[in-house]
């Protein structure tokens, strides 16, 4: 019988080790990462406890330390949830819909979105809640509530960047992703350019009810949503 020395075997363990790690920080740069859903900004797609993941290719491939995208991707797709962050040096991360398209001219009036000087009608609205159509068939649910949205523009999406706004259409909830800061205030509209894009929401893969201010946790355990779990992104 053969054996190895120790010195070989610690050795063989420190490259796996090591790959392993330079793979998993690969993946998490440029390919697919997680981030939690900490307000109801984006409601009811996405709730509170919520931890989604976010593909990084579809708009350019990005490498860490470098400023400009290695690859070119495409221009977002309208009704597409994305996450965006203004600028290189901004540390906060936004995940909003996709509501206007280069060229188009978007307004915000007494929280009712204008699109080309049309309004979006909400089908079938329960409890402030309903389905808002495009007429290029788009459609996705969103929610109203009071304060609404501060009026915005009329003004038109200049090429190169798109109009986002959040499902949930009320001041009094704002919000942000990020792993830095999970609290960060965020926009509840705006336009956003090309090289601002991060990632595309792809699906919810954990679901925690969040626990009310004050409330003691039951049992050992977070309480899972199971409902919600491994559901894509509508």
């Amino acid at each position: 019988m053969v054996t190895r020395p120790k010195r070989s075997l610690w050795k063989d363990y420190g490259v796996a080790i090591g790959v392993a790690v330079a793979v998993a920080f690969g993946i998490r740069a440029v390919g697919i990462e997680a981030y939690r859903i900490p307000t109801r900004a984006m409601s009811p797609a996405l709730e509170p406890g919520d931890t989604i993941f976010v593909a990084k290719w579809p708009f350019g491939l990005q490498l860490p330390f470098f400023d400009d995208p290695v690859t070119r991707g495409r221009m977002p797709h309208r009704g597409e949830v994305i996450l965006y962050s203004p600028g290189p040096d901004y540390t906060r991360y936004f995940l909003k819909r996709v509501v206007a398209l280069p060229g188009e001219i978007v307004q915000v009036r007494k929280g009712r979105l204008l699109i080309n000087g049309r309004e979006l009608p909400m089908g079938n609205p329960v409890a402030g809640c309903g389905m808002e159509s495009h007429p290029d068939g788009v459609s996705y649910t969103i929610c109203r509530e009071n304060p609404p949205l501060e009026d915005f523009g009329p003004e038109k999406v200049a090429e190169g960047s798109v109009f986002v706004l959040g499902d949930f259409r009320s001041q009094a909830v704002p919000g942000s992703v990020s792993p830095v800061e999970p609290r960060a205030k965020a926009r509840s509209w705006g336009p956003v350019k090309r090289d601002e894009l991060r990632g595309s929401a792809l699906w919810i893969w954990m679901s925690v009810r969040p626990r009310a201010l004050g409330e003691e946790q039951k049992g050992l355990f977070p309480q899972l949503r199971l409902e919600r779990m491994f559901r894509r992104i509508p």
